[in-house]
C-alpha cells in the first residue's frame, strides 16, 4: 500500500513540476490604461507619444488602433506601421493575435522596406493593454499580467525591424 502511495505521489510530482515551471511569470507587461473611444488621431513626427497596436498578418506587421488613451472607433482609417526599437523580435503567437500592445516612444515618419511604405514608430517601452489574453486554453490559468516561461519557450519571430533596414521616403511618396 505504501509503495502505491509513493508511486502515485511521484507520478503526480513528475507531471506537475513541468506545468508549474511553465507557469512561472518572468516579465510583467500588463498596462491598465483608462481608454475611451474616439476619432482617429494623427501621429506627429518626433513627438513622444503612446500608441496602441494590433497585429497585421502582412508587412509591416502592425496597425495603429489608438493613441494617448483613445481607441479609434473607425476601423477603416487605421494606419499600417513598422515597429523598431525596444520591442521583442520574438513572441508567442498565441499572445500576438489576441492582445493590443501599448507602445511608448516616437513616431519617426514614413519609411520604406522591401517596397512597402508605411508609418514607422520607435519603441522605448511597451506592454499589453489590460489583462493578457491567451489563445490556447491549456494556458488559460497562467499569468494574466506577465509573460511566462511557456511564452518564452513557444516564441517565434515576429514582424519587428531594425532601423537600418529602412529607406527614407520623400515627400511625394509619403502622400500616397
Amino acid at each position: 500500500m505504501k509503495a502505491i502511495l509513493r508511486l502515485s505521489i511521484s507520478i503526480t510530482i513528475i507531471i506537475l513540476i513541468p506545468i508549474i515551471v511553465l507557469a512561472i511569470p518572468i516579465n510583467h507587461v500588463e498596462m491598465q490604461i483608462n481608454t475611451t473611444n474616439g476619432p482617429k488621431q494623427e501621429l506627429v513626427k518626433d513627438q513622444v507619444t503612446q500608441i496602441y497596436v494590433d497585429s497585421y498578418p502582412e508587412s509591416p506587421g502592425w496597425i495603429v488602433c489608438g493613441k494617448d488613451c483613445v481607441i479609434f472607433k473607425d476601423d477603416n482609417k487605421k494606419d499600417n506601421i513598422f515597429i523598431v526599437g525596444n520591442f521583442p523580435k520574438k513572441m508567442n503567437y498565441d499572445l500576438i493575435n489576441i492582445n493590443t500592445f501599448v507602445l511608448n516612444g516616437k513616431y519617426i515618419g514614413k519609411k520604406r522596406r522591401n517596397g512597402v511604405i508605411a508609418e514607422c514608430f520607435y519603441v522605448e517601452s511597451w506592454g499589453i493593454l489590460g489583462k493578457i489574453g491567451r489563445k490556447n486554453s491549456c494556458f488559460d490559468s497562467f499569468s494574466k499580467s506577465s509573460l511566462t516561461v511557456a511564452d518564452k519557450i513557444f516564441e517565434d519571430p515576429i514582424l519587428v525591424y531594425d532601423l537600418d533596414e529602412f529607406e527614407d521616403v520623400d515627400y511625394s511618396e509619403a502622400l500616397k
